[in-house]
């Protein structure tokens, strides 16, 4: 009798769907951090990084963070840029998880994204 070993996995596209999910869990919590920064925000953070005159508003809202306008613009925008980031991050990732020819390819996408167990 030979020692065999079994390996069950499920079917690609089960994997792959697992994986994307994975892929989202892992990305989610920015998409709170987005939300935080309303569309107005951002337009009042890139009408003072534009050089005007920031609203009374963002004045206020900088004031009560301990922040000079200029301070809280620059913030503003950085963490919506780093927000865009992670959500092209997550993009790619997905493209890649659907593009794999196997279960191997898969597993290199989230092990290349730092995702561990996808099932």
């Amino acid at each position: 009798m030979t020692d065999r070993v079994i390996i069950v996995a499920p079917d690609l596209t089960a994997y792959k769907a697992a994986a994307e999910a994975a892929i989202d869990r892992a990305y989610g919590g920015q998409r709170e951090a987005l939300a935080g920064e309303d569309a107005v925000t951002l337009a009042q953070a890139q009408r003072v990084l534009d050089g005007q005159e920031p609203l009374p508003e963002f004045t206020a809202e900088a004031k009560a963070r301990m922040l000079t306008p200029e301070a809280l613009a620059h913030q503003v925008s950085d963490q919506a840029q780093g927000v865009y980031q992670r959500k092209l991050r997550r993009i790619q990732a997905k493209l890649a998880v659907r593009a794999a020819a196997d279960h191997a390819a898969v597993t290199a996408v989230l092990d290349r994204e730092g995702i561990k167990n996808a099932l």
